[in-house]
């Protein structure tokens, strides 16, 4: 995995969400809604900088195609790419085909997607402020991504007419050095649809062994089309 996917990765980690959202007594019951025959694309606006300079501009439209549900589990076809890095394209489509449960956790293994471009959510309903945690351990071909996220259900906001659960982020990990990040979720309630999405990242990466590590500060935007 190179550097720049696997800033498109964290912050997927955030980003890319769709449960439906239900009141039950004092909280909400968080679970995913796939659709047989549903498309939901989404654009990912991805900034670093390093030394206070511009080192990437990157834009990467990615595409969820629900094939199939069935007793609860869905497979989805899932396209990422091409990507424009600095007004250039890059690559070609990158596709694979996932299984998702309604609590959003990966069933029959675990891909680079489902690692990163989800989260799991609670068995039960939360109430507004409830917190939660997903652990990552998943090799890479940077080597060994260890992460520890925190959720926190902030409350029901209108943004652009639509009532929306917002979710704060708050990561850390280490792979090739440290890795810390924070983000904000808005979800629809109607259709829990992603509203929008933006998460910010500070990567300190060694290169080599003796070398001073690089910081890398990216700015993610994650938009549904």
């Amino acid at each position: 995995m190179k550097p720049t996917m696997l800033l498109l990765a964290l912050a997927g980690l955030t980003s890319l969400v769709t449960p439906q959202i239900a009141k039950q007594g004092g909280g909400y019951l968080f679970r995913s809604k796939y659709k047989a025959g549903q498309t939901v694309r989404y654009s990912m606006l991805l900034s670093s900088t390093s030394g206070g300079q511009t080192v990437l501009n990157m834009e990467t439209p990615l595409v969820m195609a629900t094939k199939s549900v069935t007793k609860g589990v869905a497979t989805i076809e899932v396209s990422t790419g091409p990507a424009k890095m600095n007004g250039q394209s890059q690559g070609k489509v990158d596709k694979q085909t996932v299984k998702m449960d309604s609590r959003n956790r990966p069933v029959g293994g675990q891909s680079n997607f489902e690692g990163f471009g989800s989260f799991a959510y609670p068995e039960k309903p939360v109430a507004i402020g409830a917190k939660w945690s997903q652990k990552v351990d998943m090799g890479t071909a940077m080597g060994q991504l260890k992460m520890d996220a925190n959720y926190t259900f902030v409350g029901i906001k209108t943004l652009g007419g639509k009532q929306v659960a917002e979710i704060r982020t708050t990561m850390s990990g280490n792979m090739m050095g440290p890795i810390t990040g924070r983000g904000t979720s808005y979800i629809v309630l109607a259709d829990g649809s992603l509203h929008s999405s933006t998460v910010q990242l500070t990567m300190k990466i060694s290169m080599s062994e003796g070398q001073a590590p690089q910081t890398i500060i990216s700015n993610v935007k994650v938009n549904r089309k």
